[in-house]
């Protein structure tokens, strides 16, 4: 198994350009990009990617949004 790890969506979305993942964590705030954008992105050129949504912002509206951009699961980070 190999983990990578990006800053930013920019690079992320290179990263899975030179190596298409499995599996994805994704958070909503990036720098420089939207996660739930960056979701949708991935999931035009690679819909086999699984995506969890990993997030602090856990509410209905970001629930919608990530159904929306195609993501495979919602976690909420809060408690």
């Amino acid at each position: 198994m190999d983990i990578i790890e990006a800053a930013d969506g920019v690079e992320a979305f290179q990263k899975i350009d030179s190596h298409p993942p499995n599996l994805i964590l994704m958070d909503v705030t990036l720098p420089g990009e939207d996660g739930l954008e960056l979701t949708r992105k991935i999931k035009a050129d690679y819909p086999g990617v699984t995506i969890i949504i990993l997030t602090s912002h856990d509410s209905p509206e970001y629930r919608e949004a990530a159904i929306r951009s195609k993501a495979n699961y919602f976690l909420s980070k809060a408690r």
